[in-house]
């Protein structure tokens, strides 16, 4: 039987052409910020910590901030560039 998709709640987010979304160039890995504002829209409310344990360029910091979240982002590599500082 083959499968069936349940739902299209995440149809209507582009993940083409946002390289430089936000200002941040990135080739690979990034996260749309549509996508993430609506999981922590649907995550969360309104001065709830946000906690990015993984922050490479800071997309999700960016979008709790914009969305009256408090935000805590944790990065452990050592990088030179994309950085969010």
């Amino acid at each position: 039987m083959p499968a069936q998709r349940l739902s299209t709640f995440w149809d209507d987010i582009p993940w083409e052409g946002i390289s430089s979304e936000g200002g941040v160039k990135l080739r690979n890995g990034k996260k749309p910020e549509k996508l993430l504002r609506r999981i922590i829209e649907i995550s969360t409310e309104p001065h709830d910590i946000v906690l990015d344990f993984n922050l490479g360029s800071g997309t999700t910091c960016a979008v709790a901030h914009k969305l009256g979240r408090q935000y805590i982002g944790i990065e452990q590599l050592d990088y030179d560039q994309n950085d969010c500082v």
